[in-house]
């Protein structure tokens, strides 16, 4: 049993193939009553869980008979099983969507639901918040301008980018009441932290949804391996800042956590779709429950959770230099969760990248997290970047499907089993063991 004998990876491929307009065509003809003279698409986001689901999002372009063109995106949900697929057909709600708007449609070769966004089952609020009138109350303003669906994570939240008086900001609309409650607590904690975080400017508990300012900066993701070594080095200094944080979230994130999420994700998805890599992560995870075991869990500290290079914002012009969003998982943790996730990151662009040499930029981003105060155990650092390193082939790899995923996939868990090996592949040198 491979990838290639999932249905839900065919399924994928016709998604992903000229057979999609052919589909799209299909619906827009019996919706509008006549075929559309052109369809073209775009893939947007991809959510591959092999042998059980994916989800994909496509922009779309349909062009009706002396038509201007109109554009769309939308999310496809399709099945492996045939079960499964009447389940969600049967559980999916009647969406109220526009006159003017495709209506949601069934694939069902494929196993396959479709919606336009935003009219989806989830976010409820999405496509409400999607009008002006919606965030002009929020903000006590008519004066609403280009509302735009930056990102959608299906069945869990979405972003909104929008311009008032010249001013741009952001609404974060979430599925779970809990996790609204969480994030909106969460920005209210960091806000008075030595670097720059969204600010809250209105919020809607009924739609769970938080309207935050736009802050200014370049992702770091863009300095990873290239470029000035002036953002890593405020990226450690910034980072030390949250961790000596005096107060602790009380949602927890154990490193026991983690593995077990690596367990699920790469045993239950991975291993499925590449066989041939079974026996390599199998012995990956026995030897981190091994080392967890002896290093045992850490007294909590608050932690982002979710520390990629593209939560951080660099602007030399801005004091402070440093900006970090995206507080939804902002929990008590190791505090090598967050700097492991960042050291991962920067080791994932590197083997993707030929030639490029990783080990200096990483030392930067250390050394400036420990002269501002942080603490570094490197066994413990060790074992992070390593179950970071595989968590980043669902993140990276398996959501995309990019070109060559497979040898992708090989190469990253070559590079956990190296650093598990011999932690010096990390920084270059060899450093010393233990807390410093």
């Amino acid at each position: 049993m491979t990838y290639a004998t999932d249905p839900v990876y065919w399924a994928l491929r016709q998604l992903r193939s000229e057979r999609a307009t052919d589909a799209i065509a299909d619906a827009w003809e019996c919706w509008s009553g006549s075929r559309p003279a052109a369809i073209t698409t775009e893939q947007v986001w991809i959510r591959y869980r092999p042998f059980n689901k994916a989800r994909v999002v496509l922009r779309v372009e349909v062009t009706p008979i002396n038509e201007a063109p109109r554009q769309m995106d939308i999310m496809f949900s399709a099945r492996a099983s045939e079960s499964a697929f009447k389940d969600d057909l049967a559980a999916s709600p009647i969406i109220d969507s526009p006159p003017d708007v495709l209506p949601s449609f069934v694939i069902e070769a494929w196993r396959t639901i479709a919606w336009v966004l935003p009219y989806v089952p989830r976010p409820a609020a999405l496509s409400k918040c999607m009008e002006p009138e919606t965030i002009g109350v929020l903000l006590n303003t008519s004066n609403i301008e280009a509302i735009e669906l930056l990102r959608y994570v299906p069945m869990r939240r979405a972003l909104l980018r929008f311009s008032s008086n010249g001013q741009q900001y952001y609404a974060k609309i979430f599925d779970s009441a809990e996790q609204y409650r969480e994030s909106a607590a969460a920005l209210n904690v960091v806000a008075d932290l030595p670097v720059r975080v969204p600010r809250l400017i209105a919020s809607a508990p009924e739609m769970h949804t938080l309207v935050m300012d736009s802050l200014p900066g370049i992702p770091l993701s863009h300095y990873l391996l290239t470029g000035s070594l002036q953002p890593l080095a405020d990226t450690g200094s910034a980072l030390a800042s949250i961790h000596l944080l005096g107060s602790v979230p009380e949602k927890i994130r154990l490193s026991s956590m983690e593995l077990k999420d690596i367990e699920h994700l790469l045993l239950a998805d991975l291993t499925l779709a590449l066989p041939k890599l079974a026996d390599r992560i199998k012995d990956l995870i026995c030897t981190l429950a091994d080392r967890l075991k002896s290093l045992g869990e850490v007294e909590p500290v608050a932690i982002h959770g979710k520390f990629f290079g593209d939560q951080v914002l660099f602007d030399p012009t801005e004091a402070p230099s440093i900006a970090i969003v995206d507080w939804d998982d902002f929990a008590g943790g190791d505090p090598h969760f967050d700097l492991g996730r960042l050291i991962a990151h920067i080791l994932f662009e590197s083997s993707m990248t030929l030639g490029a040499d990783s080990s200096k930029r990483v030392t930067v981003l250390v050394d400036s997290y420990k002269r501002a105060g942080g603490v570094v155990d490197h066994e413990r650092l060790q074992w992070h970047v390593v179950a970071a390193l595989l968590l980043r082939v669902k993140i990276s790899l398996l959501r995309t499907l990019v070109p060559g995923w497979e040898t992708k996939l090989d190469a990253i868990v070559s590079q956990a089993e190296a650093v598990l090996t011999d932690y010096s592949v990390v920084v270059g040198t060899r450093l010393a063991r233990g807390v410093g």
